[in-house]
């Protein structure tokens, strides 16, 4: 026995010598031959399509700018009031 017959044919994982499939990947043995998983293709993704980067940001994180909502704006004037107030208590004037 060769150091190959323990190791995955699909996914390279170690393997059991007397193991029935790859817990890896799903493969599984039968009759001594290694039948590959319907569902295993590495990740999980399918790398074939093309996958535009660019778009993904844009619409996941918009255009860069950030557009302040009126509950944000109350809240950032808010914060800096208290600042306001703590420095005026701290400098005793």
């Amino acid at each position: 026995m060769t150091s190959s017959d323990f190791k995955c044919p699909e996914c390279d994982a170690d393997v059991s010598p007397n193991a029935r499939g790859c817990h890896a990947c799903g493969a599984r043995k039968e009759n001594g031959k290694w039948l590959r998983s319907a569902i295993y293709d590495g990740i999980g993704v399918d790398g074939d399509d093309d996958f535009d980067y660019d778009d993904f940001v844009e619409r996941e994180f918009g255009s860069g700018r950030s557009r302040k909502t009126p509950k944000e704006k109350f809240w950032w004037v808010v914060a800096v009031f208290v600042l306001l107030v703590f420095i005026w208590m701290v400098t005793g004037c």
